[in-house]
C-alpha cells in the first residue's frame, strides 16, 4: 500500500463579509465575491467593470442575470497582491471594501 503526502496549511482561511441593502461581498485573502442588486441601470456593468480596474482588481469569472425590472451581478475578483511590495499602499481587504463601497453608491444613485 503506497502512502501518498501532501502539505495543508493549518492556519484558519480569513473569511469576511461586507454587506449593505444590494451590495454584498465576501472575502477570503486575495479573491472576493461581490453580489450587487439594482433595478435596470443602463451602463451599470460598465460602471462596475471600471471600479473594478480602478482598483487593480481581476475578474475571474461574472454571472449576470436579469429581467425587465431588475439586474443581479454575481463577480469574482481576484487582487494580485503586487501592492505589497509599497507600504504606504492600502491592503488588499480594505482596497475590496473601498470598491465595494463605490459600487454601493453607483447602485444607488439615479
Amino acid at each position: 500500500m503506497s502512502q501518498n503526502s501532501f502539505s495543508v496549511s493549518l492556519s484558519p482561511a480569513c473569511f469576511q463579509t461586507w454587506f449593505s441593502p444590494n451590495v454584498v461581498m465576501n472575502m477570503c485573502g486575495n479573491d472576493a465575491q461581490f453580489s450587487l442588486c439594482s433595478t435596470r441601470k443602463p451602463g451599470l456593468l460598465a460602471t462596475i467593470l471600471y471600479i473594478l480596474e480602478k482598483h487593480n482588481l481581476d475578474v475571474v469569472s461574472a454571472h449576470i442575470s436579469s429581467d425587465q425590472y431588475r439586474s443581479i451581478y454575481m463577480i469574482h475578483a481576484h487582487a494580485d497582491g503586487a501592492s505589497d511590495q509599497y507600504p504606504e499602499a492600502m491592503s488588499v481587504e480594505d482596497t475590496f471594501k473601498l470598491a465595494a463601497g463605490e459600487m454601493n453608491l453607483w447602485v444607488m444613485s439615479c
